[in-house]
């Protein structure tokens, strides 16, 4: 059975109770997988109680299938990302230029120099990648504040 626990920051105020859920340090998970030999420990990555719970049971549902608990963890890719945000511009509504634009920007630009310098998954943003992604732009310097 896996359980989330907290490693609080030293500066927590409930440094004392791993068991403490509403602070914002660290998750981690930690037990054993039925079916496996040992006990691990590994971070959640990520500060939310509820999202490193969800995450332990999807580790202990890929050790009941025969998966490896790498692949339990699927990484959201800047396509899917880029994909999310023009669906919800399109959902709220915005004018039919906008979201060509946006289109343009995103598909266009950030997808083919995402595809150059060979990135795929959205943590593999950055701000170094955004500043050379930015001057590569060929806009006016109007347009350019206006397109950042």
């Amino acid at each position: 059975m896996l359980t989330v626990y907290t490693r609080h920051s030293s500066k927590c105020p409930k440094k004392d109770n791993p068991a403490w859920r509403r602070c914002r340090c660290w998750k981690w998970i930690a037990g054993s997988i039925p079916g496996r030999p040992g006990s691990m420990r590994v971070s959640a990555k990520t500060r939310s109680w509820e999202q490193a719970e969800s995450l332990a049971r999807k580790y202990e549902i890929a050790a009941v299938g025969g998966e490896e608990v790498k692949e339990a963890r699927t990484l959201p890719t800047l396509k899917e990302a880029v994909n999310g945000y023009l669906a919800d511009a399109k959902a709220r509504g915005l004018a039919s230029a906008t979201i060509q634009k946006l289109e343009h920007i995103f598909k266009k630009q950030l997808l083919s120099f995402a595809d150059q310098h060979r990135i795929v998954f959205l943590r593999d943003v950055n701000v170094r990648n955004m500043t050379e992604w930015r001057s590569t732009w060929s806009d006016k310097p109007l347009a350019r504040k206006k397109k950042f």
